[in-house]
């Protein structure tokens, strides 16, 4: 499980679908090899430089933030039951 990285007032939050195996065992959000957030992040602007997953927490700086719609590790997504992404709609919805 990935701990949320989230702080108040911030312009956007990415939510991820779950944690990949590599990111779940790391500690780190979007830290797998071929897990192009980090770079996509940076190339579409939203960022001065590309983030390194270990310092994930560093996306605060910006005005952003992360969690993930399940909490649940997978190696993928299509691994999720529907009622665990049921269950995220409440999770998500505005309190």
């Amino acid at each position: 499980m990935l701990t949320d990285i989230i702080n108040t007032n911030l312009e956007v939050i990415f939510v991820g679908i779950n944690p990949g195996l590599k990111s779940a065992e790391d500690g780190h959000h979007f830290s797998g090899r071929s897990n192009r957030f980090w770079k996509v992040l940076y190339l579409s602007g939203f960022t001065s430089h590309q983030i390194e997953a270990e310092n994930d927490t560093t996306i605060l700086d910006f005005g952003y933030g992360l969690t993930t719609a399940v909490a649940r590790a997978t190696s993928r997504a299509d691994e999720l039951s529907k009622e665990e992404f049921d269950h995220s709609l409440e999770f998500l919805k505005p309190k």
